[in-house]
């Protein structure tokens, strides 16, 4: 039986702090999973979790963002004038 996770609502300007708190307190009162959405990381904080936890991978995720392919050069591609 698969466990039911909570959505907690954001915008793009909350406070990652509050949002992560919140999260946590929902969940350990809950007993439930609480996923959060904020500026590109998508976390789920599970009963039990720290804040300290969440935190290190919403910024594992912002981080893996950043990381984007190389960009083509041009090598290969005719000369522009």
């Amino acid at each position: 039986m698969s466990q039911q996770i909570r959505d907690y609502p954001t915008t793009e300007t909350d406070y990652l702090p509050h949002v992560i708190a919140r999260c946590v307190e929902k969940a350990n009162r809950d007993g439930l999973p609480h996923r959060f959405r904020l500026n590109g990381a998508e976390v789920t904080v599970s009963p039990g979790a720290t804040a300290a936890e969440v935190n290190a991978e919403v910024q594992r995720q912002w981080q893996a963002g950043r990381t984007l392919p190389a960009v083509d050069s041009g090598a290969g591609s005719p000369e522009v004038p």
